[in-house]
């Protein structure tokens, strides 16, 4: 599971950035509108609120795990 985890966490850093790219894109074609919605209110604001929640979500798996090894 927690494997899975980390497989969707660089998922989410590629959709990030991929998303930033394209707002990068969108500048050098000068729809500075269109990229400045694209760059900053999806692709950072959404991205990053994403990684933090699955990378918050994979420490309390692994604090899971940890705990029930010293269990036994």
């Amino acid at each position: 599971m927690i494997s899975f985890i980390r497989y969707l966490l660089h998922f989410m850093i590629g959709a990030s950035w991929a998303i930033t790219v394209l707002g990068a894109v969108f500048v050098s074609f000068k729809f500075y509108f269109v990229a400045s919605w694209i760059t900053f209110l999806i692709g950072a604001s959404i991205g990053l609120f994403l990684l933090l929640l699955f990378y918050t979500i994979l420490y309390i798996f692994e604090l899971n795990v940890k705990l029930r090894n010293n269990r036994s």
